[in-house]
């Protein structure tokens, strides 16, 4: 069965923001798009329920297929699709004729559908594209009657897959559509506008009523978020839902534009709401959610692109104005407590690098807070920091400035981003995702396999950061061979610990799998 639910737009305001003049390089913004440096340096723990140039290739071919050209590990990666067969399928093309484009994904989704009946479609189209947006719900609609639900929005670049595999496809003309039909899935979909958004003292009561899913299973429930950069409310809608439905994975994404000039749009339609009213099903305010409740699973895969610069994790001990960290400590090998200024603390870790290292970290220095204030330090790893841009340094106290609202006893962890270490990060990332498949096989609770996966990735990877084609979809790929599908973002949306972020430079997964069966 497939419920919908929607309400109308209203007008939003511009998306609360940071100064990006620092005197450290603040990774975690595209330099492409201007307006993403907000987007990497904003925080959702001011809230109360949130810590809170490639050669073009046509065509579409399975994933089986596809997945045999991939280099992987036989012994980790025997993934074989466990949902219904040929329920979901993902096809990219980057032929510059938008009809022609249009018709390739969509005949390379049905072919491999066969007699399945989609129900929902996820597109995401180049922003080269622009001029087009408004032909393509009304054709999806046409060639594809037995759809209730078409979600997606515009993106700096597209990714998906072709007859070469996966598929990443930056500022130039690129539509990645996903075909699907999920038994056992109740899909909904909402706009959040300005005007229905419940505040802060709302009970979860009140977010179930505008979702449309009880609060009672929130296991059973994902969230896909997609968002216009400059809706306000973003960081209101992500803590009530970590609120509401605190075991649900939200994920997602804020749509993008290949230029600061060039159109962008969120894409919506759904046969049982009001979306109808939208001119042809595109929406230039809010954040749409779609909703997976029942039989599915979408396990996250959240790659910040950053490592520590040593194991020191020092502790927050006076914070001013917000942002300010003013003093940190650490313990000793002695186990004496040392204090430090921020600048004081750096200089110790830059000590211990090379000459080079040295003028590298300077160049992507960021720095990693610990949301979790429980877990213990020993155990803290890359995945339980939360990376936040520099946006400051003062010399006469030594304090430095962070992209985010700070308190006293928060742990810290000096980082840097950079290509080897985002890569190195990416393959950490898969490589973990798949030891804690085996680990639960090993212990008799073996998990349904994947059978798609979502990518939301900075604006700031892909050819620019990696100087190499699609090697983060090729990466998740090599480990966990599904139809992926995604888009570059202007910030991306995910969980790092137990609340939900707007993070930047990161590429924020999910891979779908039936849910596990019940014992």
């Amino acid at each position: 069965m497939l419920l919908v639910h929607g309400s109308a737009t209203s007008r939003s305001s511009v998306a609360e923001g940071w100064s990006s003049g620092h005197v450290f390089a603040a990774a975690g913004w595209s330099a492409a798009d201007p307006a993403s440096r907000k987007n990497s340096a904003q925080p959702l723990n001011r809230l109360r329920h949130a810590h809170a140039g490639s050669k073009k290739q046509h065509g579409c071919r399975p994933i089986l297929r596809q997945s045999r050209a991939l280099p992987q590990d036989r012994a980790q990666a025997q993934v074989q699709a466990q949902a219904p067969a040929n329920a979901w399928q993902t096809c990219l093309s980057s032929k510059t004729d938008f009809a022609e484009a249009l018709e390739e994904v969509i005949k390379g989704c049905t072919g491999r559908l066969g007699s399945e009946q989609p129900h929902l479609a996820l597109i995401f189209v180049s922003s080269a594209f622009a001029d087009q947006y408004h032909e393509i719900v009304p054709e999806l609609r046409r060639r594809l009657p037995s759809l209730t639900e078409v979600v997606g929005c515009s993106g700096f670049g597209v990714i998906g897959n072709d007859a070469a595999g996966p598929q990443e496809v930056e500022r130039s003309p690129a539509i990645s559509l996903t075909l699907a039909s999920l038994p056992g899935v109740e899909v909904r979909t909402t706009l959040f506008t300005r005007a229905n958004v419940p505040d802060a003292d709302a009970s979860p009561m009140v977010w179930q009523d505008v979702v449309g899913v009880p609060i009672d299973t929130p296991k059973d429930t994902s969230f896909i978020l997609m968002s216009e950069p400059t809706y306000g409310e973003i960081a209101e809608v992500i803590a009530g839902l970590d609120y509401a439905y605190p075991e649900a994975v939200k994920l997602g994404g804020l749509c993008a534009a290949a230029s600061q000039s060039a159109k962008r749009t969120l894409i919506w339609w759904s046969a049982r709401s009001d979306a109808q009213s939208f001119e042809n099903g595109l929406v230039e305010e809010g954040c749409l959610a779609l909703v997976l409740h029942g039989n599915i699973v979408i396990e996250p895969i959240i790659a910040q692109g950053c490592k520590a610069m040593s194991s020191q994790t020092w502790i927050v001990e006076e914070v001013k104005a917000k942002h300010w960290v003013m003093q940190l400590s650490r313990t000793s090998p002695s186990g004496r407590r040392l204090t430090r200024t921020p600048l004081q603390a750096l200089q110790e870790e830059l000590q211990s690098l090379s000459a080079d290292a040295r003028v590298q970290a300077l160049r992507s220095l960021i720095m990693g807070v610990a949301p979790d204030d429980f877990k213990d330090s020993e155990k803290l790893g890359p995945q339980d920091f939360l990376t936040r841009g520099i946006i400051g340094a003062e010399q006469s106290s030594g304090a430095l400035g962070i992209g985010d609202i700070l308190r006293k006893g928060q742990r810290l962890q000096f980082m840097t981003r950079s290509r080897e270490g985002a890569m190195s990060d990416m393959q950490t990332r898969c490589s973990s995702f798949m030891r804690s498949r085996l680990e639960a096989s090993m212990t008799g609770k073996e998990q349904p396999s994947p059978f798609g996966a979502l990518i939301f990735s900075c604006n700031g990877r892909g050819m620019g950061l990696y100087e190499t084609a699609a090697f983060d979809s090729r990466t998740l790929a090599s480990y966990v061979p599904v139809p992926s599908a995604g888009f570059f973002c202007n910030g991306e949306l995910g969980q790092v610990g137990q609340s939900t972020y707007i993070h930047g430079f990161t590429a924020a997964i999910g891979v779908l799998r039936p849910s596990d069966p019940e014992t």
